[in-house]
């Protein structure tokens, strides 16, 4: 049976620093995307209004 061995405090930062990192960077590609759509409503809305 192994010896159960701790991860390494610089490992435990890496994963904490990555996730962080990708959590982020998926955010704002979601806002970005939502932002986009909400904005392309509002303007193609507003054209039927218009007609």
């Amino acid at each position: 049976m192994p010896v159960y061995r701790p991860t390494p405090l610089w490992r435990r930062a890496w994963a904490i620093a990555a996730g962080g990192t990708m959590a982020l960077v998926v955010g704002a590609i979601t806002a970005t995307l939502i932002g986009f759509a909400a904005s392309w409503i509002v303007i193609t809305l507003s054209h039927m209004l218009k007609k």
